[in-house]
């Protein structure tokens, strides 16, 4: 047994340690770039990216070393081992953050859509409409874009959103 032996199982155990105590503690969030909310992208140099490079490198070393390779074989299987290891790892992660929904709605994604008029829209005053986006219905406060009243039941399409309520206009439908 040589210093390398040594140097490869250090890597695999430190790395695989370190790696299941970083996913209990719940350390995994820290991978992604959430940029401005509407997706997420993992960097390939995460955390997580170089703890399995490094479990990797060291399984790969001390598999080739007791399968009888060379310094230099050893030392490129393991490097190879990682970097394989760590790139699926960065696809793993980029793939599973892409699959996340985000039932959040914001009120300028209505923007567009029918809806129909739940509770009368007064004469320059508030009501309420009901909308369906994304399989989720919501009751939303909104007034008539003209200001004039809009009855119950009245088809109509957002045309704007401001603060705390939607701008509709009746569709002829």
């Amino acid at each position: 047994m040589n210093w390398t032996w040594d140097i490869y199982a250090i890597c695999a155990i430190a790395g695989g340690l370190f790696f299941i105590v970083q996913l209990l503690l719940g350390g995994g969030g820290h991978d992604a770039d959430h940029g401005d909310g509407e997706h997420s992208e993992s960097k390939i140099f995460s955390i997580r990216s170089l703890l399995v490079a490094a479990t990797f490198f060291g399984i790969g070393g001390k598999l080739a070393a007791a399968c009888g390779a060379g310094a230099t074989t050893t030392l490129v299987i393991a490097i190879a081992g990682g970097v394989f290891a760590a790139y699926l790892t960065y696809l793993l992660v980029n793939f599973i953050l892409k699959q996340q929904a985000s039932s959040l709605l914001r009120e300028r994604d209505f923007i567009g859509i029918g809806g129909i008029v739940h509770i009368g829209i007064e004469e320059n005053g508030i009501g309420e409409v009901v909308v369906e986006l994304n399989g989720q219905r919501k009751y939303l406060p909104a007034k008539s874009a003209n200001g004039q009243e809009v009855k119950v039941k009245t088809p109509v399409k957002i045309v704007e959103s401001l603060s705390g309520y939607l701008i509709v206009e009746p569709t002829n439908v």
